[in-house]
């Protein structure tokens, strides 16, 4: 088998690759992306036999692995694809993670050949519609009952007087929430109760995407956004929060 990355062709045999899949989740448990890990343990020979030209073969590796967003592949000695991380298909691009780094300086080795190590990763988003919906809350809260209101007089001297100024009083309500989408804004929901609204203290936010990777692989995604609407009614009203939408 033989490794190539970024244009550079490995040796035929010289690494050894461990692949392992990570599934990642939203809120909801549902799988929004898959982690693709490539952990290089190689060994890179010299040509010449005193090892003259390792440290431009080094060098060349290092240049190599310099650049994120390049195509990753394993091919057989057909030169068929057995296994492949394309940036193109990824949020953000191939990044190394872990450059070429040489773990041991014993034995000839740096004499003739050296060990090294390397580590790429992607993340393969799920484009499914049910994946989009990274996080959704919303809180109603309600301060009141519509009952009556009472004071307490305080007289020059004596006791406390209790007394009673309205039998009926509004009930505040303020139905709060904020949701996250994977790669576009989640729709704010309505008003609850519109009839009842104070429009003039209504509260939205949006927040800047994160950007992810660079150049031709970039990716905007956790679009954020917030709602505050706040109501006054002459009764208790429902008392259910929006629930959560199946897509963005």
């Amino acid at each position: 088998m033989q490794v190539k990355y970024n244009g550079y062709p490995h040796a035929v045999g010289e690494v050894g690759v461990a692949f392992s899949k990570t599934s990642e989740f939203n809120q909801f448990g549902i799988e929004i992306g898959v982690r693709h890990t490539w952990a290089y343990s190689a060994v890179l020979l010299a040509t010449n036999s005193d090892g003259s030209d390792l440290a431009a073969k080094v060098a060349a590796l290092e240049a190599a692995y310099s650049v994120h967003g390049a195509d990753a592949y394993m091919v057989d000695g057909s030169n068929n694809v057995v296994r492949q991380l394309l940036s193109a298909r990824t949020l953000g691009g191939v990044r190394v993670v872990q450059k070429p780094t040489f773990p041991k300086f014993e034995g000839n080795e740096w004499g003739n050949f050296v060990t090294y190590t390397i580590v790429l990763e992607a993340v393969v988003p799920n484009f499914g519609p049910e994946a989009q919906l990274l996080e959704w809350n919303e809180t109603l809260t309600v301060q009141g009952t519509g009952g009556p209101r009472w004071i307490y007089l305080e007289p020059l001297y004596g006791p406390l007087v209790r007394q009673q100024v309205a039998q009926c009083t509004p009930v505040k309500i303020i139905q709060a929430g904020s949701a996250v989408g994977y790669f576009g804004r989640p729709l704010k929901p309505p008003p609850l109760f519109p009839q009842y609204e104070h429009e003039e203290v209504r509260n939205l936010s949006n927040t800047t995407p994160v950007r992810q990777g660079f150049g031709a692989n970039a990716a905007d995604i956790q679009f954020a956004t917030t709602w505050q609407y706040n109501f006054e009614a002459p009764a208790p009203l429902g008392f259910e929060p929006t629930a959560r939408p199946l897509t963005v």
